[in-house]
């Protein structure tokens, strides 16, 4: 719960910090777009035992971060394009992604809709490319779910989300590589977005075990429109893009 000076949960709040955080460079939604057109940000959702298009009570989805194979057309998203699964998006030590991806989930169609539920205390890694950023943030989007209508051409009006603990948030930008220092300044940002209120007190002191200042979480998700993609069958995997091909 929050109050005028101690903020609950933030609901998408995520724009509002990176924009905080990169107030010199554009607007996050702005350069998360930018990313998907110039192939520097893609995402592969895999749907199989499908029976049903409309109505399937049982379906797998899995979720990867990709890159793209080719290195003409850079300038725009087309259909029917090879991709490279990013080995982030895998188990460790997983060389077959189909059996080892870190998101997979069963799921449900029902009329047209595709619902893939949430999983408590599961933790997928995202990358969050930023305009204006040195290098991209990678946190844990927990309890992620997502839901599209599919079709056999594209899928729309489309959402994977969930959630960050500002905790996670933190740690991430400090993991950029940026000064240890700046950890009292994000902390601050951060209580200003959200903070934990217990027993009618803003919590602004260490966590019980002696860590660092506890938060809550925030919400952030990517709103998809997807076309139809496939796997490479010579790269199926890939650590990072490859100098050369578009988005590199």
């Amino acid at each position: 719960m929050g109050s005028a000076n101690c903020f609950g949960g933030g609901v998408d709040q995520m724009p509002t910090f990176a924009n905080t955080l990169y107030a010199a460079g554009s607007m996050v939604r702005e350069a998360l777009t930018d990313a998907v057109n110039n192939h520097r940000f893609a995402i592969i959702v895999r749907v199989g035992d499908v029976n049903d298009l409309v109505n399937d009570p049982g379906v797998a989805v899995q979720v990867f971060r990709a890159y793209p194979t080719f290195s003409t057309g850079c300038v725009g998203v087309q259909p029917g394009r090879e991709y490279s699964i990013a080995t982030t998006s895998l188990l460790p030590d997983s060389v077959d992604f189909r059996a080892g991806a870190q998101f997979s989930r069963a799921g449900s169609i029902v009329g047209g809709h595709l619902v893939v539920p949430l999983v408590p205390g599961v933790a997928q890694p995202w990358t969050v490319p930023l305009t204006g950023a040195s290098s991209p943030i990678v946190m844990p989007l927990r309890a992620a779910q997502v839901r599209v209508d599919i079709s056999t051409s594209e899928i729309t009006r489309g959402a994977i989300g969930g959630y960050s603990l500002g905790a996670d948030v933190i740690d991430a930008v400090i993991a950029r590589g940026a000064q240890s220092d700046l950890r009292p300044v994000m902390e601050q940002v951060m209580g200003e977005m959200v903070d934990i209120e217990v027993n009618g007190v803003c919590d602004t002191g260490p966590a019980p075990d002696g860590g660092t200042r506890r938060f809550g979480g925030l919400s952030f998700g990517f709103e998809i429109h997807g076309i139809p993609a496939r796997v490479s069958t010579t790269q199926p995997l890939a650590t990072a893009q490859r100098a050369g091909t578009c988005g590199s």
